[in-house]
């Protein structure tokens, strides 16, 4: 889902977009591809568009039927039914077949109360699998949320050279502190 303050804007959903790109970019351990990318998102806007999820109605984003990766995943099966030989869908439904059993919980909605004062995330219990794409995920969902509050916010990592021994994980980083420095953000 879109998290995003009292007044979003078109750039929140293009936010929304980069930060699952980044997310599969380090789950699927790749360097960027176009088709790829391309496909992700096209076929991202294609199912919110099917649950009336819409970029330019931020209203269509309030209590909206957010789909779940096991949702993207079976979008895609779906769409590679009519296109067997599709080599960017083939290879995106077998990367995310794992959402089926060991990464279920990633098919469940939220129930993060994200107006509390003190959040904590433990993502020590992830399967290793995926461990280094949630906390790309759960930073950036993080960093993009309290970077369009006007509260000060402090963004503390345990274990944060966890992050630092994956160079995509540690750029992450790096680019969330640096933004969010203008919008109060402190690590």
């Amino acid at each position: 889902q879109i998290l995003h303050g009292p007044n979003p804007d078109k750039y929140v959903f293009s936010d929304h977009i980069e930060l699952l790109l980044q997310f599969f970019t380090v789950l699927f351990r790749s360097a960027d591809s176009v088709n790829q990318d391309n496909t992700i998102v096209t076929t991202l806007k294609e199912l919110y568009a099917s649950r009336g999820i819409f970029k330019d109605d931020p209203h269509t984003w309030i209590n909206a039927s957010w789909p779940n990766l096991l949702d993207l995943h079976n979008y895609w099966v779906e769409l590679l039914k009519d296109k067997p030989r599709d080599v960017t869908l083939n290879a995106l439904v077998n990367k995310t077949a794992m959402c089926e059993d060991q990464w279920d919980f990633l098919c469940k909605n939220t129930t993060i109360d994200f107006s509390k004062d003190f959040l904590v995330f433990d993502l020590s219990g992830c399967p290793p699998s995926i461990q280094n794409s949630m906390n790309v995920f759960v930073t950036g969902l993080l960093g993009q949320l309290y970077s369009k509050s006007d509260k000060a916010t402090i963004l503390a990592i345990d274990e944060a050279s966890v992050f630092l021994e994956d160079e995509k994980l540690a750029e992450f980083i790096l680019r969330i502190l640096r933004m969010g420095r203008s919008a109060g953000l402190t690590g």
